[in-house]
């Protein structure tokens, strides 16, 4: 975020440089480079090329960085621009143009003018200083109208606030909501408008040291330091300065009257101032002074001296008016304000009583009671119209009805009381202990109402103690509530390192189960792939033997089927042998028939020779016919024979036969017979051959339909072989299948085991080191509870130390005046001190005064003493510069300071600040001396706007514009920690008393509450509409007002985020809050000036100053 001061400051400060536009340059006149060239890369640049955020590579910050260049090459080349990555990337020659229209950081691209200024610079050599003597810093006065207020801090003692307005620093009495004082340095008096400036620039940080003695203000590279100074008293020179004894303060402070160093009683006006009367009365020391007003009188001056002469005097005409001489010694004397009572105190420590009245306009002194009280060792009286309040060593004090001499009721001081005063309303007695307090009472009911104690320093020496004693006992009231907590730890952490060894075994149980299961699956799907593999080979194996018995199958019933052809043609064959065997018998039987028949139709020839001449021709005819029809029918046998296969023929048929033929026919049988048969046994010894032909054939039939059915056997087997292989391989590949899911399941299932046993080990580790750790850390933790405990007694004995000096014999108070809102004393260490009459604060001390007696006068205080020259002091301060750490030219600090924070101990002072978008700077200077002590350098990324020492003043907290909280350790000059976690700048940053958290605000529009020593972030607080600009703690409670630019504080619950209420700024944008250490008002001012303040108890306005 650049805060609108950024923007505005623009309007502010003027830079007379010594630059024209480029319209009116000579074309020879040198560009000068850092009062020309630079200004264009500050505007539009650096924000993201810079040492803290080089982009490409690329720094711009100074001539050499820019010769340099970055990744892009040389940023600038000497007369060479197309070398020049600045021009060319300004230019829009390379892509992408630079600075890129969509950038964050409000870059504008370069102008015409400017990139024409540019490319002049690079071609007249790129040259030039990073300083010129030629620029000058000329710083104009800031409007009074400019009012807006980004810084304010309030005084320890919850007094007064330093508001910062513009470049003016008011002081603010937070009672009247009015200016009391202005910050203004005398250097700069050319520059003020309205009344004295502290910067020329807007002040954007501002506090108060832990005494309140010191404020320091954030300027321009400058840091001032401005010290509270006592006022002078008031010129010319007050009267009482004459004085030498006991003196008297008129009720409205216009007279006073006092003892000169002759012993008269010298009455003035103080207005004037002159001398009215000098009063003589007998010789006698004068003991006490006192005024009184009556109605319709003028005011009358009491004068008691010590031997026991009373006076009343006129203190307009300085005439006496009345006298009385009484019998004892007058050591003090008290003097109700209308007159009506008068008491004294005797040097024998009695009280005696007396009425002053006027008969018949004769004013007289007439004792009342001889003995008041019954007293007798009283050691400081008082009176009012109604009471007589006396302080005795033995019985307190006394409040005296002066009538009646009563005792109306008793006051316990708790300490004896040397000294008493009554407010000027008379409600309100103050009374003055040995004990170094002063209490104030309500005279009407006896009730205390306010003590007042030690000096300014003293009580907050004594707060600081007391919030140390608080803080620590937290600490260890928190410790010994965590040795509880450690040693349940411990009981948690024995108990789970027993669960956890638990799990482990089981883990490691179900690791070898997972193991044993995912071998056996591995193993399964190993025997299962042996067998695929076996089955496949089986299979591939069957093949060609199913192929080669197929083949040798086939080959042998196409044996079978040969020889089985050859069978039944050799057995067709053995027919036709068969047939020719038995046509060659039938032939031989016919032969032998014929033969017979032959040697028959021979005997018979001759017989019938003459019968067969006479038939010849007819048997000639029929032998014709006969072998034609023989003929026909051997045709018809040789078709036969054809048919059947070795049938014989049948035989012919009958010839006549004559004597010589028969002869030749039986001849011829014979033959016949004798071919016939031999033909028989041809045809016999053929059929015995056929028939052994086909037994072998038969015998080879049957081997070979014996290897048939074999080879059959053998493709069966091998086909079944081949079907079960198969059958086998697809169901291994099935198997398979859900055994290798078995495998991978079993090996996810032991991976998972592996792992949850790796888990089960770690957790056991973790336990086991938890356990350690638990077990180690109640001893440690005890030691640390012993050492806060001792520290804390040492906190205690400290404070107790300060009280005990607050309360020291030597503080005790002598006197005590009373006067409207202030209460002075008188203290045994020649002290004088006041105090807020209702508040009890102490406003002021001065040391070493060495006087008994002290008197108000309007803002100075009159310390006075018997037979001593009074001294008087004032009451008022002023705020006088110290001395300023750093200057406008100087290199202490980069840019405006823009957070400051003193160290508790008021000793040393924190600065922040940086250059925006460049770098966050933090230092460390001594106070006294402005001596540089610490310097953590440029440890943010962008600037500081934040800073807060822990409570203890050991770590520092810085918030900045890089979105990060760092915790810096001031002894080692470290970083411990980064908090992260917000989205936009974090503007703020506090510490809660505990010292175990830290608060920041953000314009994410969050607070964030962290733990300071883990540095996690324990709680978000959002719902704001717009950004927090500003925080503060309430005490030591979890409360914090947060102001935002919403026109709104906000106390909120960082326990709980809870709004506990809201105080209202309507049209302002606020940018700075302060709750008073008292923990009573809320103050808040913004963008238009206005401080508000607020009762934090009910949120009510109760002051505001335009």
């Amino acid at each position: 975020m650049i805060r609108p001061s950024s923007v505005l400051s623009f309007a502010i400060l003027s830079l007379a440089i010594t630059s024209t536009s480029l319209a009116e340059e000579s074309p020879v006149k040198p560009v000068d480079f850092a009062t020309q060239v630079m200004p264009i890369l500050k505007r539009n640049c650096l924000a993201c090329h810079h040492q803290q955020e080089a982009e490409g590579g690329l720094v711009l910050e100074t001539l050499a960085s820019i010769h340099a260049g970055g990744d892009s090459g040389p940023g600038a080349t000497p007369k060479d621009l197309e070398s020049s990555s600045l021009w060319t990337r300004a230019s829009g020659e390379e892509d992408p143009i630079m600075p890129p229209p969509d950038n964050s950081v409000g870059a504008s691209p370069l102008t015409a003018e400017e990139l024409a200024l540019l490319r002049l610079w690079i071609e007249q050599g790129a040259t030039g200083t990073d300083a010129s003597a030629s620029e000058k810093i000329v710083w104009q006065p800031i409007p009074a109208s400019i009012r807006a207020t980004y810084a304010m801090d309030v005084s320890p003692d919850n007094r007064i606030a330093a508001v910062a307005r513009a470049n003016r620093v008011l002081i603010v009495d937070l009672q009247s909501t009015t200016e009391v004082a202005r910050l203004s340095d005398p250097s700069l008096a050319d520059l003020a408008v309205d009344g004295g400036i502290a910067d020329v620039d807007l002040i954007q940080s501002i506090a108060f040291s832990p005494d309140g003695d010191r404020i320091a203000t954030g300027g321009f590279r400058t840091v001032r330091i401005w010290k509270r100074t006592p006022a002078p008293v008031s010129q010319p020179p007050s009267p009482l300065a004459n004085a030498s004894g006991p003196i008297a303060i008129s009720q409205d402070q216009t007279r006073a009257a006092f003892v000169n160093a002759i012993g008269d009683v010298e009455i003035w006006d103080l207005n004037a101032p002159q001398k009215q009367h000098t009063l003589t009365s007998p010789a006698g020391l004068v003991t006490s002074l006192g005024w009184a007003n009556t109605a319709g009188e003028d005011e009358r001056l009491f004068v008691a001296r010590q031997d026991g002469h009373l006076a009343v005097w006129n203190g307009t005409t300085g005439a006496i008016v009345c006298e009385l001489q009484t019998d004892t010694s007058i050591a003090e004397m008290a003097i109700a304000r209308d007159a009506s009572t008068l008491v004294t105190l005797t040097s024998a420590k009695q009280v005696r009583a007396y009425q002053c009245a006027a008969t018949e306009s004769v004013w007289k002194i007439t004792p009342v009671h001889e003995s008041v009280g019954a007293i007798a060792d009283a050691t400081a009286i008082a009176a009012t119209p109604t009471l007589i309040a006396i302080a005795s060593e033995s019985a307190g004090v006394l409040l005296v009805d002066p009538k009646a001499n009563t005792v109306v009721r008793k006051i316990d001081h708790g300490a004896v009381v040397e000294a008493l005063a009554v407010s000027l309303d008379d409600t309100q007695l103050a009374t003055a202990g040995r004990d170094g307090k002063t209490r104030s009472w309500n005279l009407a009911d006896g009730k205390a109402l306010i003590t007042m104690q030690g000096t300014r320093k003293q009580q907050l020496r004594l707060n600081q103690a007391d919030q140390d004693v608080v803080r620590q006992n937290a600490i260890v009231a928190a410790l010994n509530a965590k040795t509880a907590t450690l040693e349940a730890l411990l009981k948690t952490e024995n108990e789970a390192l027993a669960k956890v060894t638990q799990a482990k075994n089981e883990a490691t149980e179900a690791l070898a189960a997972a193991t044993k299961k995912h071998a056996d699956a591995v193993a399964l799907v190993a025997t299962t792939q042996a067998t695929l593999k076996k089955a496949n080979e089986d299979a591939a194996a069957a093949e060609p033997l199913i192929a080669t018995v197929t083949k040798q199958l086939q080959e042998a019933k196409a044996k079978v089927e040969l020889v089985a052809k050859q069978l039944a043609e050799q057995q067709a064959a053995k027919v036709t042998a068969d047939a020719e065997v038995a046509k060659a018998q039938a032939e031989v039987d016919a032969a032998t028939k014929k033969a017979a028949e032959a040697k028959a139709a021979e005997a018979k020839a001759a017989e019938a020779k003459a019968a067969e001449a006479k038939a010849a021709e007819a048997k000639a005819a029929e032998a014709k016919a006969a072998e034609a029809k023989a003929a026909e029918a051997k045709a018809a046998e040789a078709k036969a024979a054809e048919a059947k296969e070795g049938e014989s023929e049948p035989a012919k048929a009958n010839v006549e036969t004559t004597p010589e033929t028969g002869k030749e026919d039986v001849k011829a049988a014979e033959a016949l017979i004798a071919a016939a048969t031999k033909q028989l046994q041809d045809a016999k010894a053929k059929l015995d051959l056929v028939a052994k032909e086909i037994a072998a054939k038969q015998a080879e039939k049957t081997a070979t339909e014996a290897q048939v059915t074999k080879l059959q056997a053998e493709l069966d087997a091998a086909m079944k072989k081949a079907v079960d292989a198969k059958a086998l391989s697809e169901k291994s590949t099935k198997d398979l299948v859900a055994q290798n899911k078995a495998v991978t399941d079993t090996e996810a299932a032991k991976t998972k085991s592996e792992s949850d046993l790796a888990n089960r080990q770690q957790a056991l580790a973790s336990a086991t080191s938890a356990q350690q750790f638990a077990a180690a850390s109640i001893p440690k933790h005890q030691a640390i509870v012993a050492s806060e405990t001792r520290h804390g007694e040492v906190l205690t004995k400290i404070a107790a130390a300060e009280l005990g000096h607050s309360n020291a014999a030597s503080n005790g108070v002598i006197d005590v005046d009373f006067h409207g809102d202030n209460v002075a004393t008188a203290h045994r260490d020649g002290s004088l001190r006041w105090y807020s009459a209702g508040t009890g604060t102490p406003l002021g001390s001065r040391q070493g005064i060495g006087h008994d007696h002290v008197a108000i006068i309007a803002d100075q205080l009159v310390g006075f003493s018997q037979r001593s020259t009074a001294t008087i002091v004032s009451t008022a301060f002023t705020w006088q510069l110290e001395r300023t750490i750093g200057a406008m030219d100087s290199d202490t600090f980069a840019d405006r300071v823009t957070a400051l924070d003193f160290r508790r101990d008021g000793l040393t002072l924190a600065v922040g600040g940086g250059a925006p978008s460049r770098s966050g700077e933090i230092k460390i200077f001594a106070v006294e001396t402005g001596e540089l002590l610490r310097d953590f350098g440029s440890i943010h990324s962008d600037t500081v706007l934040g800073l807060d020492f822990s409570p203890d003043g050991t770590m520092l907290a810085s918030a900045s514009a890089d979105k990060t909280i760092r915790l810096l350790d001031i002894a080692t000059q470290t970083q411990i920690r980064t908090l992260e976690g917000h989205t936009h700048h974090v503007l703020a940053v506090a510490w809660q008393q505990n010292g175990s958290n830290i608060v920041s605000a953000s314009a994410d529009q969050t607070i964030k509450a962290w733990d300071s020593e883990t540095g996690q972030s324990t709680r978000t607080v959002g719902g704001f509409p717009k950004e927090i600009s500003a925080l503060d703690f309430v005490q030591a409670t979890d409360q914090v007002a947060a102001a935002g630019s919403h026109g709104e504080v906000r106390l909120v619950k960082t326990s709980n985020g809870g709004v506990v209420r809201t105080f209202k700024a309507p049209n302002d944008f606020l940018y700075t809050t302060r709750v008073t250490p008292d923990g009573g008002k809320v103050l808040a001012s913004g963008q238009n000036g206005h401080l508000l303040i607020w009762n934090l108890a009910d949120g009510k306005l109760i002051g505001e100053m335009p």
